[in-house]
C-alpha cells in the first residue's frame, strides 16, 4: 500500500460497530502501513457498538501487534467510559495531546469540545431533541429522528466547518503550537489559519482519510 515509512499517521472517526464501515480497508492500511507513531483522533468505536463486538476486539489485537506506539484521544463517542465494549475498558484516553514532530508542534483534540461554544449547533441538538411523536415507539419516529439527524448533520458541515476551524486553530495557537490535527466532522480538509496549519482527518465511513508526518516533518491529507 505504502511503500515509505512515516514518522506519523493520525486518524479518526472510525466508529467501529457502526453498520456502515470500511473495515475491511481499515484493517489494512493498519497491518501494512509503517509508522513510528499511531494517533487515534477519537470516535474509534460507535456509541451503540456492543459490548462484547469481535470487531473491535479485532483490532485492538492488530493494534498491539504493530511495532509503533499507539495514542488514543478521546471522541464524543467514547465519553461514557462505563458504556464501552469490554475490548476498549482498559485503554487510556487522553483528552488531547501535544506532540512534538520533526520540526512541529502539534496540537491534538478530536474537536467534539467545539459543540458546547456554537449556539447554532446547540439550536439544531434543541430542535432534534424536542422532535416529539404520541407513540414513543413508532417506526414513524424513528425514521423522522434518522432523516431529522442526517439533516441536521449535513448543515453542520456545511455551514460550521469554518468556524469549527478556527476554533480548532485557535485552541493550537493558545498552546503554542504550528499544526493542529483533529477530526468530529468526518470533512476531511487542510488549510492555512493565522499562519497555522490546520488538517481534519476526515473519516473512515466515507472518506477513508488521514494525515501523516513523513519522515522530513512535512504533514500531509492523503485518502486511500
Amino acid at each position: 500500500m505504502f511503500h515509505q515509512t512515516f514518522n506519523a499517521i493520525f486518524i479518526s472517526d472510525l466508529h467501529l460497530g457502526y453498520k456502515v464501515t470500511n473495515k475491511e480497508k481499515l484493517f489494512k492500511f493498519i497491518k501494512e502501513v509503517k509508522t513510528k507513531k499511531l494517533f487515534l483522533v477519537g470516535d474509534i468505536i460507535h456509541r451503540q457498538c456492543k459490548i462484547d463486538d469481535y470487531e473491535l476486539e479485532e483490532f485492538i489485537n492488530l493494534l498491539n501487534a504493530k511495532d509503533c506506539e499507539v495514542i488514543f484521544i478521546t471522541g464524543n463517542h467514547e465519553l461514557h467510559k462505563k458504556e464501552m465494549p469490554n475490548a476498549i475498558k482498559n485503554i487510556n484516553f487522553l483528552n488531547n495531546y501535544i506532540y512534538m514532530g520533526i520540526s512541529k508542534r502539534v496540537y491534538i483534540a478530536h474537536g467534539h469540545c467545539y459543540d458546547t461554544k456554537d449556539d447554532f449547533l446547540k439550536f439544531l441538538k434543541y430542535i432534534d431533541k424536542r422532535v416529539q411523536i404520541k407513540n414513543k415507539n413508532s417506526t414513524i419516529k424513528r425514521v423522522i429522528k434518522k432523516q431529522l439527524y442526517k439533516i441536521l448533520k449535513f448543515m453542520a458541515k456545511i455551514f460550521l466547518h469554518s468556524s469549527f476551524r478556527k476554533y480548532m486553530v485557535l485552541k493550537a495557537i493558545k498552546n503554542r503550537c504550528n499544526v493542529v490535527i483533529c477530526g468530529h466532522f468526518h470533512k476531511k480538509n487542510s488549510a492555512k489559519v493565522y499562519n497555522t496549519e490546520y488538517y481534519n482527518c476526515g473519516d473512515w465511513i466515507e472518506n477513508c482519510s488521514f494525515v501523516a508526518e513523513n519522515t522530513n516533518g512535512n504533514f500531509k491529507l492523503l485518502k486511500l
